[in-house]
């Protein structure tokens, strides 16, 4: 039988992977029916979707990695199924900071007043580009993080060995050369992109404050407001994670630790955590989920 904490640990994974399951799905559901409906999904949405279904395929890898870990340790380890998980994981944060840093951009094109010809061509064609930032952003993610696969790799401790019994005891190499290649192209460089973007929609807003309090009615200020809002706490949990990650990958606290425990859990919560902020920022999707909890609490 397993540790009660280990217990405890599966428990949290296990409500996670519900509860973010259903809100990333919901995610989907409202806009699939939209399109069933014969809505148009504007470009915001299309990128909301496909960061749901990266959601999800995240939270269902996590699922089978954590019961591969404890149901089959040995085979997890000695086989080349570890890898696998790890190469999945990168290939889905990656694509994922980079559909992130994607709205972001997204947000500032529909919201500041570019008056540049290249920008104003670029706003124009929104409905087009959107497909080829999610072709490339996917495409990219596979060529960035196909190397995982050798340059990461379990080694024994000395004192360890290969027979499960001590798999706990495994440690992962990190080629500081490609891990610092990948860091950059997976998360400084959206993050950049996504920090720059708020940073153009303050500078309009307050170089516009006067012209826009005459100018922009109540509903479009709450959105304009709630679009930054939006932005902001995306990268602050974008933050979040790779600053968790850096304290793992770097063997900050020792394993198995109550350290190591809370980042392992914070990464595994940031699919749910991002599937809260992306429904709390989009008014379609917050009507209709306090349209759904009205309906079961008059019910």
């Amino acid at each position: 039988m397993l540790p009660m904490d280990d217990l405890v640990y599966l428990l949290f994974l296990g409500l996670n992977v519900l509860v973010g399951s259903l809100s990333n799905a919901f995610i989907v559901a409202v806009n699939v029916t939209d399109l069933l409906q014969g809505r148009k999904l504007n470009y915001v949405d299309q990128i909301i979707v496909t960061v749901a279904l990266n959601n999800l395929c995240s939270l269902f890898i996590s699922a089978v990695d954590n019961m591969a870990y404890y149901l089959w340790e040995s085979l997890y380890y000695v086989t080349d199924m570890y890898q696998v998980f790890v190469f999945l994981f990168f290939l889905l944060i990656t694509t994922r900071s980079w559909l992130t840093a994607s709205l972001c951009v997204f947000y500032c094109v529909k919201i500041v007043p570019f008056h540049h010809p290249l920008l104003s061509w670029f706003r124009l064609r929104l409905s087009i580009l959107v497909y080829w930032i999610l072709f490339v952003s996917t495409v990219g993610a596979l060529a960035l993080n196909l190397p995982v696969v050798w340059e990461y790799s379990v080694v024994f401790p000395s004192n360890a060995t290969a027979n499960g019994t001590e798999a706990t005891r495994l440690q992962l190499v990190w080629h500081l050369p490609y891990t610092v290649a990948q860091g950059i192209f997976a998360a400084v460089l959206p993050f950049s992109f996504g920090v720059l973007s708020i940073a153009l929609i303050l500078l309009s807003l307050h170089r516009h404050a006067g012209r826009m309090n005459h100018n922009i009615s109540q509903p479009q200020r709450e959105a304009l407001s709630r679009a930054v809002k939006t932005m902001s706490a995306l990268l602050f949990l974008f933050l979040c994670f790779y600053l968790e990650n850096i304290l793992l990958i770097f063997n900050v606290f020792p394993l198995e630790s109550m350290g190591e425990t809370m980042c392992t859990l914070l990464i595994a919560s940031y699919p749910t955590a991002q599937s809260a902020i992306l429904i709390q920022g989009n008014s379609k999707l917050k009507s209709k989920i306090l349209k759904m909890f009205h309906c079961a609490h008059s019910g």
